[in-house]
């Protein structure tokens, strides 16, 4: 890799080393591209899937879908893979195809600077290092930033921590706990933590919408055929792409087919909580799709117990000896000695955690002032020779991510080509391209499920849908399958 100073000029920085970093390196490392440097803040590879380690953490999308097309695996136990397998199977792609050692672990990027005279990206790094590069790759992703609600109230003198910085230390034996949020990594460690609390009062602001989990175990003999007849792995994982994205039809047009889905739900619940006010506390006010829908077996069921409590529309303030939450009955205090925060990520403050500038020292943050936007998700204009892996608009709500995410990895290794090839020395998108794909994109937005009145992560506060692609995988990817020279000013 030579130098690691100043000197030393990479062909491109990624930063981030989850599915994002190590497809994106590997992909420029198929093509011949090999002075990459890829920076981790982590200790270990893996990005999300190192650090969301909650009891229960695992994929909500199965697991032949959840893995590159280009490094498939005939052995993931279960249909929906836990967290420790998917961890492995990133590192060990790491590893196979030879991008581990491109990695520096525990480097924390702060602050990225494009000099347009040299047209060079200088990376800091919280340590003060500062590297160089062609071309510069953030790919932190979409759900990287915990989000920590602000409650008011006195200071807790408990344990306090987030679901996605687990504290493992920390026995649950026997213990109070109070969980705030209900989402998708709080509806998969509620029910593992149920049985070892003394009791557990879980604050939901809004109920999910929740449907089976059609999981189970491979058998050795289905793993064995996977690994062996000729096709069958390939022809199984087609067949899940295009189930799932079969299913973007009830998100574009809400309407009968999210009503079926609905109804499943409704009956799910009605089914499954014994308690008639608590289905009708769990019951969402919204429509189906608005917000992430969520799949378990066991959540409704671990509010049967009678240590797990329901708070459905209180607020919620802090006091040393736990929460004292207030609804229109009175108020109550909530004796806890743990709090625990479900509450998801910050998605759409993208790359928020480092200082970007680009042409004439415009700043990112200066650009996304309003709101995050890109052309495919990638392109900035003002930014050139940055290329975003994971960004604005991207996001699935009905596919598996990684399918996006590698025709991301195709488009960025050609304009990467271009640039080390010496074709051209900066690619900066025009702004008529990116302004005129935005508009286009949040119209066609609005007309999906989305768009209706309910508040979710995919909006920022005033309402503008950042986070999700609006049509099939299919269509992204005819977009993103050639890089257009067009599109951008060259030099």
């Amino acid at each position: 890799m030579g130098s690691t100073g100043r000197q030393a000029v990479y062909d491109a920085i990624i930063v981030g080393a989850g599915f994002g970093g190590i497809g994106m390196a590997i992909t420029l490392r198929r093509k011949g591209i090999r002075r990459v440097l890829i920076l981790e803040r982590g200790a270990q590879i893996g990005g999300c899937w190192a650090v969301n380690t909650y009891p229960g953490a695992a994929c909500d999308v199965p697991s032949h879908l959840y893995s590159y097309s280009f490094a498939p695996m005939a052995d993931w136990s279960r249909k929906f893979a836990p967290q420790p397998e998917i961890l492995a199977y990133i590192q060990d792609c790491a590893k196979q195809f030879g991008v581990e050692g491109q990695v520096r672990l525990r480097q924390s990027v702060t602050s990225a600077r494009f000099d347009s005279q040299r047209a060079r990206w200088t990376i800091t790094t919280a340590a003060g290092e500062a590297l160089e590069a062609k071309v510069f790759i953030p790919s932190t992703g979409q759900l990287s930033e915990p989000m920590w609600p602000r409650l008011e109230g006195e200071p807790f003198e408990g344990l306090t921590m987030h679901s996605a910085h687990w504290d493992h230390q920390h026995d649950l034996q026997g213990r109070r706990v109070a969980v705030i949020g209900t989402g998708a990594s709080a509806i998969q460690f509620v029910p593992r933590i149920a049985g070892m609390v003394a009791d557990l009062h879980v604050i939901q602001r809004s109920a999910p919408y929740v449907i089976d989990k059609r999981d189970g175990d491979y058998s050795p003999l289905q793993r064995k055929l996977f690994a062996t007849v000729p096709g069958l792995l390939k022809a199984h994982r087609l067949a899940l792409f295009l189930q799932h994205e079969a299913r973007f039809v009830a998100f574009a047009r809400p309407g009968s087919f999210m009503k079926l889905f609905e109804r499943q739900a409704r009956q799910k619940r009605l089914n499954e909580l014994k308690a008639k006010p608590l289905a009708v506390s769990m019951t969402p006010d919204y429509p189906m799709g608005c917000k992430r829908i969520l799949i378990s077996n066991d959540y409704y069921e671990a509010f049967n117990r009678p240590n797990v409590h329901l708070h459905h529309g209180v607020s919620v303030r802090t006091c040393a000896e736990g929460l004292e939450v207030e609804d229109a009955s009175g108020s109550r205090l909530l004796d806890v000695d743990t709090l625990i925060f479900g509450t998801g990520f910050a998605a759409t403050d993208f790359l928020s955690t480092i200082d970007i500038s680009g042409a004439d020292g415009i700043s990112l943050k200066s650009a996304w002032a309003e709101s995050a936007s890109a052309y495919l998700g990638i392109s900035v204009s003002g930014f050139p020779n940055m290329f975003i892996v994971y960004g604005p608009n991207t996001n699935l709500g009905h596919n598996s991510i990684i399918s996006m995410l590698e025709a991301q990895f195709g488009y960025i290794a050609q304009a990467v080509e271009l640039v080390v090839d010496g074709r051209v020395d900066q690619l900066d998108l025009k702004a008529d391209v990116q302004s005129s794909f935005d508009r286009d994109l949040q119209n066609k937005l609005q007309k999906t499920v989305w768009g209706a009145g309910c508040d979710s992560w995919y909006k920022t506060a005033s309402g503008r849908i950042s986070t999700n692609w609006y049509g099939l995988v299919s269509s992204y990817r005819r977009l993103a399958r050639h890089f257009d020279l067009q599109n951008y000013h060259q030099s």
